[in-house]
């Protein structure tokens, strides 16, 4: 049993006490002192609980503050997510944008290209429906005007977007822009996210030493509830006792030293069974040792 929460010599034992020999007196305050004792341990007891109490509540209190951090972490990482995967498609755009204006650059492609071409095709068109051919010289000529349009169908995709440059870089600007953007609302929502995980960390810490001290009080309120029953059934044990005792409560006569005065003794139990506090001095009269 810890010490800290119940002092033990404080306690009140009747093991040694003979219930059968002792005189009605003796036992009066054997039982007085049991019922202070068992008081004392029941508001022990009473305040151990109420301690408890206030830390459950306390814990309680921390919990769903720690919850509500929780709570806001999640949301606010949510939003990192979001940002950030927009960041990374406006990035990924940006990078195609930059690859396409590059290229587009690099291939210089005018209209005088795709009329030269067109010319080609038309005149070996023409070839081909107007003069006699053998097969090879079919083949080889199907084979060059083929090869011609994929050229021209190259450069007349390449002229179209050589003329949509100036948008390209346009847009450029706004994509990467957009993307910065949403890079610094992301790295804004990660400090968030980062101070709330904190908070909740350092909440639930909290909650969980006081939850501690709580199942200690919880404890310490056991202890001193079982005592304070043990006294109880102590209290019960002599008060049987003494209700068990006639009104004439004397000793033998052989035995002067055990002598109690019988009326001083009755007198003393009517005080006793109407509630009035009964003091050493009262035992002390009716009662020799």
């Amino acid at each position: 049993m810890n010490s800290k929460i119940v002092n033990e010599e404080d306690n009140v034992s009747i093991e040694n006490v003979n219930l059968e020999q002792s005189s009605k007196g003796k036992l009066i305050n054997v039982v007085q002192k049991l019922r202070d004792r068992r008081t004392e341990l029941n508001q022990l007891a009473s305040k151990w609980a109420s301690n408890r109490n206030d830390l459950n509540s306390e814990v309680k209190e921390i919990t769903e503050s720690a919850k509500e951090h929780k709570r806001n972490r999640d949301s606010f990482n949510e939003k990192v997510q979001h940002h950030k995967s927009r960041r990374n498609e406006l990035n990924e755009r940006a990078n195609e944008l930059k690859e396409t204006i590059n290229t587009l650059n690099s291939k210089d492609v005018d209209e005088s290209e795709i009329k030269s071409l067109e010319d080609d095709i038309d005149e070996l068109t023409m070839k081909q429906q107007t003069e006699v051919l053998d097969t090879d010289e079919e083949r080889e000529l199907v084979d060059k005007i083929e090869q011609k349009r994929e050229k021209l169908s190259e450069k007349r995709e390449l002229y179209q977007k050589s003329q949509k440059v100036d948008e390209m870089k346009e847009e450029l600007i706004d994509v990467k822009e957009e993307a910065t953007e949403h890079h610094e609302n992301m790295i804004n929502f990660a400090e968030k996210a980062q101070e709330n995980h904190e908070n909740m960390v350092s909440l639930f810490r909290e909650a969980e030493e006081l939850r501690e001290e709580a199942d200690e009080a919880h404890e310490a309120f056991i202890e001193a509830q079982e005592l304070a029953d043990e006294h109880h059934e102590r209290v019960i044990t002599v008060q049987n006792q003494i209700d068990s005792m006639p009104d004439d409560d004397k000793e033998s006569s052989n035995v002067e030293e055990d002598t109690v005065d019988e009326e001083a003794s009755d007198n003393l139990y009517e005080r006793f069974q109407a509630g009035e506090s009964i003091t050493n001095d009262d035992l002390q009269q009716v009662q020799r040792e």
